[in-house]
């Protein structure tokens, strides 16, 4: 358990890397882009998909290694009456369909595929850019959902953990892309602003549940945190 509950630590202590806020849209859109020409566009074109897909790629592991740690709390608890196997394994078919589904956007391919298009791709990448975040956030609440209902049985926590929604983070890619139309092109700006800020929206919630996972997991596995 010792050994899983170090790579969790590992694994959240990495977003001080990946989930960090960007510099403020306005201050990007309105005077780092004119004055470079916007190469600063491409830049943080570049980096948002790469933020998406580092938060993907972490949040997978994240998730192996809690039901990791479910586990092996589980067999070491001594009691076959208390160790969930049958939501052990829909838990790890959850996280694999998961990220079946949210897949990386991947910023390389995604930059070919639109020169080589003529930029017809972009619809594509705006559609999951679009909708990335809010399937990170559902992901998050029915992960917490299930693995609640594993640490009650195991006697890990007395009440299930509620990763709450935030319902504005689902936007229609329809009503979206019908505004850009009808505007001529401007609410592409109010469009680019949502998908620029939507992981800073969402990154104060993930990290208070990661924390507290992660204060329990230490706790049970016998670590002292540093003071």
């Amino acid at each position: 358990m010792k050994e899983t509950a170090l790579n969790l630590e590992r694994n959240i202590k990495s977003r001080r890397v990946d989930d960090v806020p960007f510099v403020n849209w306005w201050l990007i859109t309105l005077l780092i882009n004119p004055i470079t020409f916007g190469l600063a566009g491409i830049f943080f074109f570049i980096a948002r998909i790469r933020r998406a897909d580092a938060f993907i790629a972490r949040k997978k592991e994240y998730y192996e290694l809690v039901i990791e740690f479910s586990k092996k709390y589980g067999m070491n608890s001594g009691s076959a009456m208390t160790y969930p196997e049958a939501e052990l394994y829909a838990m790890r078919n959850f996280t694999e369909d998961t990220f079946k589904k949210i897949k990386p956007v991947r910023w390389l391919l995604t930059s070919f595929l639109m020169i080589v298009t003529l930029g017809i791709y972009f619809f594509i990448y705006s559609y999951k850019m679009n909708r990335v975040w809010n399937d990170l956030q559902l992901a998050e609440a029915d992960f917490y959902d299930k693995i609640s209902r594993v640490w009650i049985r195991e006697g890990l926590v007395s009440a299930p953990l509620v990763f709450g929604i935030d319902p504005s983070m689902k936007k229609s890619y329809i009503i979206n892309l019908f505004l850009s139309v009808i505007t001529l092109g401007l609410w592409l700006l109010v469009w680019d602003y949502q998908t620029h800020v939507a992981p800073e929206v969402f990154y104060p919630r993930v990290h208070a549940a990661e924390d507290f996972v992660l204060s329990m997991v230490k706790s049970e596995a016998g670590i002292v945190s540093a003071a």
